[in-house]
């Protein structure tokens, strides 16, 4: 057991954090087109959409889109990578207890 190499292998948690959080802006950016096409094509998801984010539009004339749905995707991947990391420390865990 080579205890320098497998810590070279392994990645850190800020480079797993950085490549949760890229994949959540590109889900984030794949997403939206698809929602965009839907509210510029179809007049009746056009309304309801208008109703539901009626609650950020303070957030979204005070900052505009980009700034708030950025955001957002920072939040979003920042949780996602604290609950995955967790998740990790309970495998670690559960594989400590079987080897022993």
């Amino acid at each position: 057991m080579d205890l320098k190499r497998d810590q070279k292998l392994r990645p850190s948690k800020f480079k797993n954090f950085i490549k949760k959080t890229i994949f959540m802006l590109i889900f984030f950016c794949i997403f939206g087109i698809g929602v965009w096409a839907l509210y510029t094509y179809v007049p009746t998801i056009h309304e309801t959409m208008d109703r539901i984010i009626g609650f950020a539009s303070p957030l979204v004339e005070k900052h505009g889109w980009l700034p708030v749905l950025g955001g957002a995707a920072l939040l979003f991947g920042g949780i996602w990578a604290f609950i995955d990391d967790y998740s990790e420390k309970e495998e670690r865990k559960k594989r400590m207890k079987e080897f022993l």
